[in-house]
Protein backbone atom coordinates (compact mmCIF):
# COMPACT_ATOMS: atom_id res chain seq x y z
CA UNK A 1 0.00 0.00 0.00
CA UNK A 2 1.39 2.90 -0.88
CA UNK A 3 0.38 6.91 -0.69
CA UNK A 4 1.22 9.75 -3.32
CA UNK A 5 0.62 13.25 -3.96
CA UNK A 6 0.61 15.06 -7.65
CA UNK A 7 0.23 18.13 -9.34
CA UNK A 8 -0.68 18.31 -12.86
CA UNK A 9 -0.17 20.67 -15.47
CA UNK A 10 -3.65 22.39 -15.32
CA UNK A 11 -2.59 23.56 -11.82
CA UNK A 12 -5.11 21.33 -10.69
CA UNK A 13 -3.70 18.45 -7.52
CA UNK A 14 -5.13 15.51 -5.89
CA UNK A 15 -3.83 11.91 -4.00
CA UNK A 16 -3.54 8.82 -5.17
CA UNK A 17 -3.47 5.43 -2.71
CA UNK A 18 -2.31 2.26 -4.14
CA UNK A 19 -3.46 -0.97 -2.71
CA UNK A 20 -2.95 -3.99 -4.58
CA UNK A 21 -4.60 -3.53 -8.23
CA UNK A 22 -6.85 -1.01 -6.90
CA UNK A 23 -6.08 2.65 -7.40
CA UNK A 24 -7.77 5.29 -5.29
CA UNK A 25 -7.69 8.91 -6.93
CA UNK A 26 -8.41 12.21 -5.66
CA UNK A 27 -8.19 15.58 -7.38
CA UNK A 28 -9.76 19.15 -7.22
CA UNK A 29 -10.42 19.43 -10.91
CA UNK A 30 -14.00 19.97 -9.87
CA UNK A 31 -16.59 23.31 -9.51
CA UNK A 32 -14.83 25.61 -7.24
CA UNK A 33 -12.04 23.42 -6.76
CA UNK A 34 -14.16 20.74 -5.44
CA UNK A 35 -12.59 17.30 -4.79
CA UNK A 36 -13.96 14.35 -7.30
CA UNK A 37 -13.36 10.88 -6.16
CA UNK A 38 -12.98 7.75 -8.40
CA UNK A 39 -10.87 3.94 -8.81
CA UNK A 40 -8.92 2.61 -11.44
CA UNK A 41 -6.76 -0.71 -11.69
CA UNK A 42 -3.27 -0.99 -12.24
CA UNK A 43 -3.51 -4.02 -14.25
CA UNK A 44 -5.90 -2.39 -16.82
CA UNK A 45 -3.86 0.86 -16.94
CA UNK A 46 -0.48 -1.38 -17.07
CA UNK A 47 -2.09 -3.47 -20.03
CA UNK A 48 -3.65 -0.41 -21.84
CA UNK A 49 -0.06 1.45 -21.62
CA UNK A 50 1.80 -1.62 -23.41
CA UNK A 51 -0.71 -2.16 -26.15
CA UNK A 52 -1.16 1.40 -26.86
CA UNK A 53 1.79 3.30 -26.87
CA UNK A 54 0.92 4.64 -30.37
CA UNK A 55 -1.86 6.80 -28.78
CA UNK A 56 0.24 7.68 -25.49
CA UNK A 57 2.78 10.01 -27.75
CA UNK A 58 1.77 13.22 -25.37
CA UNK A 59 2.62 11.42 -22.11
CA UNK A 60 6.07 12.71 -21.02
CA UNK A 61 6.80 11.74 -17.64
CA UNK A 62 8.60 9.06 -16.87
CA UNK A 63 7.61 8.02 -13.71
CA UNK A 64 6.18 4.51 -13.60
CA UNK A 65 3.12 5.22 -11.12
CA UNK A 66 2.60 8.80 -12.66
CA UNK A 67 2.33 7.49 -16.16
CA UNK A 68 -0.32 5.01 -14.99
CA UNK A 69 -1.95 8.09 -13.18
CA UNK A 70 -1.70 10.08 -16.20
CA UNK A 71 -3.38 7.51 -18.54
CA UNK A 72 -6.08 7.41 -15.91
CA UNK A 73 -6.58 10.89 -15.53
CA UNK A 74 -6.90 10.94 -19.39
CA UNK A 75 -10.09 9.23 -19.44
CA UNK A 76 -11.66 10.22 -16.07
CA UNK A 77 -10.46 14.00 -16.22
CA UNK A 78 -9.43 14.68 -19.51
CA UNK A 79 -8.09 18.79 -18.95
CA UNK A 80 -5.92 17.48 -16.24
CA UNK A 81 -4.27 14.31 -17.69
CA UNK A 82 -0.47 15.82 -17.63
CA UNK A 83 0.87 14.87 -14.01
CA UNK A 84 3.79 17.07 -13.77
CA UNK A 85 5.00 15.93 -10.94
CA UNK A 86 4.06 12.99 -8.40
CA UNK A 87 5.98 12.27 -5.08
CA UNK A 88 5.10 9.33 -1.79
CA UNK A 89 3.59 10.88 0.82
CA UNK A 90 4.70 9.00 4.04
CA UNK A 91 2.23 10.55 6.67
CA UNK A 92 -1.39 10.09 4.69
CA UNK A 93 -3.98 11.12 8.10
CA UNK A 94 -1.85 13.59 9.25
CA UNK A 95 -3.26 17.55 9.34
CA UNK A 96 -1.39 20.86 10.73
CA UNK A 97 -3.24 23.06 13.22
CA UNK A 98 -4.33 26.02 12.23
CA UNK A 99 -2.20 26.06 9.21
CA UNK A 100 -4.02 24.80 5.30
CA UNK A 101 -0.24 25.65 3.52
CA UNK A 102 -1.95 26.83 0.92
CA UNK A 103 -4.70 24.06 0.50
CA UNK A 104 -7.50 26.53 -0.04
CA UNK A 105 -9.85 23.10 0.36
CA UNK A 106 -9.34 19.91 0.97
CA UNK A 107 -11.12 16.44 0.91
CA UNK A 108 -13.66 15.58 4.05
CA UNK A 109 -12.76 19.33 5.05
CA UNK A 110 -15.66 18.70 7.29
CA UNK A 111 -13.47 16.17 9.33
CA UNK A 112 -10.21 17.84 9.35
CA UNK A 113 -9.76 18.98 12.86
CA UNK A 114 -7.51 21.63 11.95
CA UNK A 115 -9.20 24.61 14.02
CA UNK A 116 -11.93 25.01 16.32
CA UNK A 117 -15.03 26.93 14.48
CA UNK A 118 -16.01 28.34 17.72
CA UNK A 119 -12.05 30.29 17.45
CA UNK A 120 -12.16 30.78 14.14
CA UNK A 121 -15.60 32.86 14.39
CA UNK A 122 -14.17 34.90 17.69
CA UNK A 123 -11.41 35.76 15.88
CA UNK A 124 -13.20 37.12 12.55
CA UNK A 125 -15.87 38.71 14.69
CA UNK A 126 -12.51 40.42 16.37
CA UNK A 127 -10.80 41.42 13.19
CA UNK A 128 -14.20 42.57 12.18
CA UNK A 129 -14.20 45.00 15.04
CA UNK A 130 -10.83 46.40 15.31
CA UNK A 131 -11.23 47.19 11.15
CA UNK A 132 -14.31 49.15 12.01
CA UNK A 133 -11.98 51.37 14.18
CA UNK A 134 -10.18 52.07 11.15
CA UNK A 135 -12.97 52.80 8.75
CA UNK A 136 -14.22 55.05 11.19
CA UNK A 137 -10.69 57.00 11.31
CA UNK A 138 -11.19 57.53 7.41
CA UNK A 139 -14.46 59.68 7.87
CA UNK A 140 -11.61 62.00 9.70
CA UNK A 141 -8.25 61.40 8.29
CA UNK A 142 -8.09 60.80 4.50
CA UNK A 143 -6.92 57.92 3.08
CA UNK A 144 -3.82 59.48 1.36
CA UNK A 145 -0.63 58.46 1.06
CA UNK A 146 0.53 62.00 2.76
CA UNK A 147 -1.64 61.20 5.53
CA UNK A 148 0.25 57.79 6.41
CA UNK A 149 2.45 59.81 8.82
CA UNK A 150 -0.74 61.54 11.07
CA UNK A 151 -0.67 60.02 14.26
CA UNK A 152 -3.28 60.59 17.60
CA UNK A 153 -4.98 59.28 20.28
CA UNK A 154 -7.03 57.26 18.89
CA UNK A 155 -4.70 55.71 16.04
CA UNK A 156 -2.29 55.02 18.82
CA UNK A 157 -5.29 53.19 21.21
CA UNK A 158 -6.57 51.39 17.64
CA UNK A 159 -2.92 50.51 17.05
CA UNK A 160 -2.55 48.88 21.25
CA UNK A 161 -5.44 46.93 20.71
CA UNK A 162 -4.57 45.90 16.67
CA UNK A 163 -1.38 44.49 18.01
CA UNK A 164 -2.76 42.72 21.17
CA UNK A 165 -5.05 40.40 18.78
CA UNK A 166 -1.87 40.04 17.05
CA UNK A 167 0.04 38.66 19.96
CA UNK A 168 -3.51 36.35 20.66
CA UNK A 169 -3.38 34.49 17.31
CA UNK A 170 0.52 34.12 17.03
CA UNK A 171 0.28 32.79 21.00
CA UNK A 172 -3.08 30.58 20.11
CA UNK A 173 -0.88 29.46 17.19
CA UNK A 174 2.01 28.56 19.12
CA UNK A 175 0.08 26.51 21.91
CA UNK A 176 -2.15 24.58 19.65
CA UNK A 177 1.19 23.16 17.90
CA UNK A 178 2.54 22.31 21.58
CA UNK A 179 5.12 24.94 21.34
CA UNK A 180 7.96 24.21 23.88
CA UNK A 181 9.22 27.88 24.93
CA UNK A 182 9.01 30.07 27.57
CA UNK A 183 6.14 30.36 29.69
CA UNK A 184 6.30 34.31 28.71
CA UNK A 185 6.19 34.21 24.83
CA UNK A 186 7.82 37.20 22.55
CA UNK A 187 8.92 37.58 19.13
CA UNK A 188 11.85 35.72 19.74
CA UNK A 189 9.34 33.05 19.80
CA UNK A 190 6.74 34.40 17.53
CA UNK A 191 8.76 34.75 14.93
CA UNK A 192 9.40 31.04 14.61
CA UNK A 193 5.85 31.01 13.30
CA UNK A 194 6.95 32.71 9.96
CA UNK A 195 8.35 30.38 7.72
CA UNK A 196 5.91 27.49 8.71
CA UNK A 197 3.07 30.26 7.24
CA UNK A 198 5.30 31.99 4.91
CA UNK A 199 4.01 35.44 6.38
CA UNK A 200 6.79 37.17 4.29
CA UNK A 201 5.39 35.98 1.18
CA UNK A 202 1.86 37.58 1.67
CA UNK A 203 0.79 41.23 0.73
CA UNK A 204 -2.71 42.85 0.55
CA UNK A 205 -4.17 46.37 -0.55
CA UNK A 206 -7.18 47.95 1.20
CA UNK A 207 -10.39 47.29 -0.81
CA UNK A 208 -11.58 50.67 -0.53
CA UNK A 209 -8.80 52.67 -1.09
CA UNK A 210 -5.79 50.47 -3.49
CA UNK A 211 -3.95 53.89 -3.95
CA UNK A 212 -2.63 53.82 -1.05
CA UNK A 213 -0.34 51.07 -2.27
CA UNK A 214 0.66 47.31 -1.33
CA UNK A 215 1.28 46.32 2.49
CA UNK A 216 3.59 43.88 3.60
CA UNK A 217 3.17 43.52 7.28
CA UNK A 218 5.86 40.66 7.95
CA UNK A 219 8.18 41.46 4.48
CA UNK A 220 11.22 42.24 7.03
CA UNK A 221 10.55 40.61 9.87
CA UNK A 222 13.81 38.43 10.64
CA UNK A 223 14.84 36.05 13.94
CA UNK A 224 17.95 38.14 14.23
CA UNK A 225 16.24 41.41 15.36
CA UNK A 226 12.23 39.81 16.02
CA UNK A 227 10.69 43.44 17.41
CA UNK A 228 12.64 45.64 15.47
CA UNK A 229 12.36 44.18 11.77
CA UNK A 230 8.52 43.81 12.93
CA UNK A 231 8.32 47.95 12.55
CA UNK A 232 4.52 48.36 13.21
CA UNK A 233 4.76 45.76 16.13
CA UNK A 234 8.01 48.11 17.66
CA UNK A 235 5.98 51.02 16.87
CA UNK A 236 3.29 49.37 19.72
CA UNK A 237 5.59 48.65 21.96
CA UNK A 238 6.68 51.96 22.15
CA UNK A 239 3.42 53.73 22.69
CA UNK A 240 2.32 51.34 25.49
CA UNK A 241 4.97 52.08 27.04
CA UNK A 242 5.94 55.73 26.73
CA UNK A 243 2.95 57.39 25.00
CA UNK A 244 4.45 60.66 25.38
CA UNK A 245 7.59 60.19 24.13
CA UNK A 246 6.71 58.23 21.93
CA UNK A 247 3.45 59.84 20.00
CA UNK A 248 4.75 59.95 16.82
CA UNK A 249 5.58 56.47 16.24
CA UNK A 250 2.18 55.39 16.38
CA UNK A 251 1.06 56.17 13.37
CA UNK A 252 -1.78 55.71 10.70
CA UNK A 253 0.55 53.94 8.33
CA UNK A 254 1.53 51.74 11.14
CA UNK A 255 -1.95 50.85 12.12
CA UNK A 256 -3.31 49.94 8.64
CA UNK A 257 0.22 47.26 8.93
CA UNK A 258 -1.01 45.69 11.78
CA UNK A 259 -4.49 45.39 10.91
CA UNK A 260 -3.43 43.71 7.00
CA UNK A 261 -0.96 41.52 9.77
CA UNK A 262 -4.78 39.90 11.28
CA UNK A 263 -5.75 39.51 7.81
CA UNK A 264 -2.66 37.81 6.94
CA UNK A 265 -2.96 35.20 9.84
CA UNK A 266 -6.40 34.31 9.39
CA UNK A 267 -5.69 33.77 5.62
CA UNK A 268 -2.80 31.55 6.49
CA UNK A 269 -4.36 30.03 9.66
CA UNK A 270 -8.25 28.95 8.53
CA UNK A 271 -7.68 28.91 4.02
CA UNK A 272 -7.23 31.61 1.45
CA UNK A 273 -11.31 31.37 0.90
CA UNK A 274 -12.00 32.57 4.40
CA UNK A 275 -12.49 36.37 2.45
CA UNK A 276 -13.11 34.95 -0.98
CA UNK A 277 -16.68 36.87 -1.89
CA UNK A 278 -19.30 36.13 -2.93
CA UNK A 279 -19.56 32.54 -3.06
CA UNK A 280 -17.41 31.07 -1.14
CA UNK A 281 -17.54 33.17 2.22
CA UNK A 282 -20.20 35.33 4.01
CA UNK A 283 -16.90 36.98 5.44
CA UNK A 284 -15.90 39.93 4.66
CA UNK A 285 -12.41 42.19 5.43
CA UNK A 286 -11.35 45.65 4.04
CA UNK A 287 -8.19 44.06 2.84
CA UNK A 288 -7.97 42.06 -0.23
CA UNK A 289 -5.30 39.81 -0.92
CA UNK A 290 -2.55 40.25 -3.66
CA UNK A 291 0.16 37.98 -3.68
CA UNK A 292 0.27 34.48 -2.00
CA UNK A 293 2.62 32.36 -0.97
CA UNK A 294 3.62 29.64 -3.21
CA UNK A 295 3.80 26.06 -1.90
CA UNK A 296 5.23 22.23 -3.09
CA UNK A 297 3.22 19.38 -2.73
CA UNK A 298 5.44 17.77 -0.18
CA UNK A 299 4.03 20.91 2.32
CA UNK A 300 0.55 19.30 1.38
CA UNK A 301 -1.49 17.47 4.00
CA UNK A 302 -3.17 13.97 3.15
CA UNK A 303 -6.04 12.62 4.01
CA UNK A 304 -6.83 8.77 4.48
CA UNK A 305 -8.06 7.90 1.15
CA UNK A 306 -11.00 5.10 1.12
CA UNK A 307 -11.10 5.20 4.67
CA UNK A 308 -14.39 6.91 7.43
CA UNK A 309 -11.62 8.64 8.76
CA UNK A 310 -9.49 10.60 6.59
CA UNK A 311 -7.52 12.87 9.09
CA UNK A 312 -5.93 10.88 12.09
CA UNK A 313 -3.17 12.75 13.93
CA UNK A 314 -1.31 15.93 13.93
CA UNK A 315 1.46 16.46 12.40
CA UNK A 316 4.35 18.21 14.62
CA UNK A 317 5.93 21.30 13.41
CA UNK A 318 9.54 21.92 14.19
CA UNK A 319 10.21 25.63 15.49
Amino acid sequence: MSDYVFECESGAYGFLKMDGDKLLIVINDGFMKSFNEYQDSFKRLSEYEARSRDTLDWLTLTHPIGRLLSISLWFKSQPNRQVKRIIENYSAGGFYVRSTRGQQYLPNDNSMPIYSTDSKLDEIRSFNSISNYLSTLFDYVEPESSNLSTYSNKIRESLILACSEVEYLFKKFLNDNNYSGPQRLSTNDFVKISPHLKLKDYTVKLKQFPSLGVFAPFASWNDAQPTASLNWYDAYNAVKHDRGGNKNRGDLEMLINSIAAIHILLEAQYGEHIFDAPMRSKHESIFVTETLPIWDIADYAMPNLGTPTAWTHKLAIHF
